[in-house]
């Protein structure tokens, strides 16, 4: 895992000097080469982050099973009717304060 973060950091280096490198001979220079080095840079970074939270997403929340929901923060798993509820309508389904358990 630790390399597979030292090749990830590597590659983003390499990313924002060649970025640079061009920025550079294109006569981009000052605030605006260093504004158009950081928009790449989040994009980038945006990209990296979407890339591994969605398929943990997905697993958590796309295809949940008891399994996977016993560990949540409120165990009871719910009723069809109240995830299509939160789905379509943006309801939390009501649950009573005995349910979520001890605060």
């Amino acid at each position: 895992a630790r390399s597979r973060g030292l090749a990830i950091a590597t590659a983003m280096v390499q990313a924002v000097c060649a970025i640079a490198e061009q920025l550079a001979a294109s006569g981009v220079s000052g605030f605006s080469g260093w504004l158009l080095v950081w928009g790449c840079y989040t994009v980038f970074c945006y990209l990296c982050f979407s890339t591994l939270l969605i398929p943990w997403f997905l697993y958590f929340f796309g295809y949940p099973t008891y399994e996977k929901w016993r560990f949540k923060t409120n165990p009871k798993y719910p009723t069809p009717t109240a995830v299509l509820g939160e789905i379509f309508m943006g309801d939390e389904p009501e649950v009573s304060h005995a349910d979520r358990g001890a605060w």
